[in-house]
């Protein structure tokens, strides 16, 4: 089974990779996981290697693969011919990040795929609507003018935005831990 994940909003690309990693581990053992960065030396091989082989102890496989989208067109033809009967495989599921959409040569697997999903950048409604749901996320009650206001300052950036709501939700836990002292 065939996962592709893409667009330019890296974060919240990672945290639909660790929703799965996290529904993986509610049914198997991490034994079955495994993560390749294609664009190291080996890791093609080494990826290989992983999804051939079977485990005695473990039935089901989730697999991680990144740096597919760099690919020279040799390497890129030799993936993608890997990858075609594992489009088909109940048992193991290859998960394909992407910082932009997915090559032309990927384009026959995308339409096989259990699943594609894009993570493009959010704006207007949409972002301030995830700017209050990752507020909500870490316990940072926020008013709709401190909404707008980090909706503004972090358009496009969910890292940044994230990175800023965690300051806070520390903040706040400091300051509570603080009335009790």
């Amino acid at each position: 089974m065939l996962i592709f994940l893409y667009g330019q909003d890296d974060y919240r690309r990672r945290e639909k990779e660790k929703f799965y990693l996290d529904e993986f581990k509610k049914k198997y053992s991490h034994l079955g996981i495994g993560k390749f960065d294609l664009s190291g030396d080996g890791e093609f091989e080494k990826f290989q290697e992983f999804v051939r082989s079977q485990s005695i102890f473990e039935p089901a496989k989730l697999v991680f693969v990144e740096g597919c989208g760099e690919l020279e067109e040799g390497a890129e033809k030799k993936f993608v011919g890997e990858l075609k009967p594992l489009a088909e495989a109940q048992q193991t599921t290859i998960i394909l990040s992407f910082a932009k959409k997915p090559p032309a040569a990927y384009g026959a697997l995308m339409k096989k795929a259990f699943k594609a999903e894009e993570f493009g950048a959010l704006s207007g409604y949409e972002w301030e609507k995830f700017v209050r749901s990752e507020a909500k996320k870490y316990n940072v009650p926020l008013a709709d003018d401190a909404v707008r206001f980090l909706a503004d300052a972090y358009q496009g950036d969910s890292w940044r935005l994230v990175t800023e709501l965690q300051k806070l939700s520390n903040l706040l836990l400091i300051i509570e831990t603080d009335k009790y002292r």
